[in-house]
């Protein structure tokens, strides 16, 4: 069985660790989580819980999933770890894939043969043939996309860059200038790479109809992906999950209602709000968000 990705493209603060929930409730349906740190949370110094509540390193499925892929530290050492090669600091020009040293992208594509016979091992050991990789990385996006074009499907998850903006002011102890700032980089960055993938290869989803009416849109996207429409459950969780990295939110008990965060809508001051406007205003009016 080759496995088919699920990889999640947004900015940070999106949903993706929300939306990975909920897709892994279709029996067809493996969320790996955040998989480009694969390599530094099984075998590095990292103490981590899987979302089954077990140290990642002595968490069952992981390590079924360590003996079906092989030794991890004998891979190559930016395996599933793309998105932290120093030249991703500039994500325009990564993005654009301008002056990108050959060395470098050389390694990439060798990553990328590395990450897709990971998530392969992942489908294999849940028994599921669609794995959603929720990493969000543009590099890890762009190259696992062009080493498998056929295997993997990008989920565009946008969200109003207001509310992303007051989540990273409010997590990082930010200002607006510079949240604003980070959103719209990060947001052109991931156009950039977009442009070089097929728009039949691409599904955009709001995060705002994924909380407001998530089982017609688990739905729609389940369908697109080539699967059967399937039935939510009354509420989601972390039971049956298996998930690197993401939201806190993953650790919480099972039995979670689907909310829509709107708390930026009352938190932001009218000055936070013009100087997003002023910085990102016209970005996020192109994604569809209005006053």
């Amino acid at each position: 069985m080759q496995s088919r990705v699920a990889y999640i493209a947004s900015v940070a603060r999106s949903g993706s660790t929300l939306l990975g929930l909920l897709l892994k409730e279709h029996p067809a349906v493996v969320d790996a989580g955040e998989a480009d740190w694969a390599r530094p949370y099984l075998i590095g110094d990292y103490r981590r819980l899987c979302t089954c509540g077990a140290p990642l390193k002595q968490c069952a499925f992981w390590q079924a999933v360590r003996d079906r892929f092989g030794d991890l530290a004998a891979q190559d050492p930016t395996f599933g770890h793309m998105a932290r090669l120093p030249w991703r600091r500039s994500l325009g020009r990564v993005a654009a894939w301008s002056g990108l040293p050959v060395a470098e992208r050389a390694a990439c594509q060798v990553a990328a043969r590395h990450a897709l016979r990971w998530l392969q091992a992942v489908a294999e050991v849940a028994n599921r043939p669609v794995v959603v990789d929720a990493s969000k990385s543009v590099t890890r996006l762009h190259f696992l996309h062009h080493a498998a074009p056929d295997r993997v499907a990008v989920v565009h998850l946008v969200r109003d860059g207001r509310a992303i903006a007051w989540s990273r002011m409010r997590r990082h102890k930010l200002g607006m200038a510079k949240a604003a700032s980070y959103w719209l980089a990060n947001t052109l960055a991931l156009d950039l790479a977009l442009q070089r993938i097929a728009d039949p290869q691409v599904f955009l989803l709001r995060y705002e109809t994924l909380c407001t009416a998530p089982q017609s849109e688990l739905n729609r996207l389940a369908i697109w992906l080539g699967l059967q429409p399937f039935v939510l459950p009354p509420h989601i969780g972390r039971h049956n999950a298996h998930v690197l990295g993401g939201n806190p939110m993953r650790m919480e008990a099972d039995n979670r209602d689907v909310v829509l965060d709107a708390a930026w809508q009352t938190a932001l001051s009218t000055r936070d709000l013009a100087v997003f406007d002023a910085i990102a205003g016209w970005r996020n009016r192109k994604l569809g968000y209005r006053d």
